[in-house]
């Protein structure tokens, strides 16, 4: 199997993790903040903070990237951690590789905001693009573990509710 540095420090995290695991999910959310926390966005990356549709959001993008062709980004972390801070490095290549804008959603996290409330945050946010002048076409929804949970689960109530879907969805784990 190949290897990378990153992909070394990333092993050596989870094993870490599973040596001495956390003991509440306080402590899990504050252990993987500090281990994602050390994947930065490279520095000619812009992120700022936005609210879109109540739901606070991170926009992340690449220079010179068209800001017309949006990626949606739901980050994984069992619906109880993580947040867009934790994937800024992979969403800021996303943005660069598919030259397009990001935002990286900060869904309401369980158990304190047991279900539905990250898939209403998600569509929210989607919802909040649309209205703001994206097109569906120029959209594309991507999220990893929990994050392609909430992919699905957007493009469904879309979907149910009439509302035109994106142009693809990108689920990973």
């Amino acid at each position: 199997m190949a290897s990378s540095p990153e992909l070394d420090r990333v092993i050596g995290i989870m094993k870490a993790i599973r040596a001495k695991p956390p003991a509440d999910i306080h402590e899990a959310r504050a252990v993987l903040d500090r281990a994602f926390g050390e994947f930065k966005p490279p520095s000619d990356v812009t992120v700022f903070e936005i609210d879109a549709g109540g739901v606070p959001c991170q926009w992340i993008t690449a220079p010179d990237v068209p800001q017309d062709r949006l990626i949606i980004y739901f980050h994984g972390g069992a619906y109880a951690a993580c947040s867009p801070t934790t994937h800024q490095d992979l969403i800021s290549r996303l943005s660069r590789a598919s030259r397009a804008a990001a935002l990286g959603v900060d869904y309401r996290l369980a158990p304190e905001h047991p279900f539905p409330a990250a898939v209403d945050d998600s569509t929210a946010v989607y919802n909040w693009a649309l209205g703001h002048g994206f097109e569906p076409s120029n959209i594309v929804l991507a999220g990893d573990s929990a994050g392609g949970g909430l992919v699905l689960s957007v493009m469904l109530a879309a979907r149910d509710a009439g509302v035109p879907l994106p142009a693809a969805g990108v689920c990973y784990s």
